[in-house]
């Protein structure tokens, strides 16, 4: 199992984290500037809650694996 960030979870970011949790093969954690109670991505088949930790404050970041950027330029220094 891979630890896995994803960092701005938008409509790539967010359906990126949907596909991991296809797998059931990963922890994530979402990286939100505000909290996100909960993330739900529709698909064909139906709606997939992704099941994963809503980090807001970069200071209590632990360790991953993976980290995924999925920001716009401009959005990012």
């Amino acid at each position: 199992m891979a630890r896995v960030a994803v960092v701005g979870v938008g409509t790539i970011g967010g359906t990126v984290a949907g596909l991991l949790e296809t797998t059931k093969r990963h922890e994530i954690t979402l990286c939100t500037r505000r909290p996100l109670e909960e993330l739900t991505i529709r698909t064909p088949q139906g709606s997939l809650r992704v099941n994963a930790r809503n980090l807001i404050d970069p200071a209590k970041a632990e360790r991953v694996d993976w980290v995924l950027v999925a920001t716009k330029t401009y959005d990012a220094q």
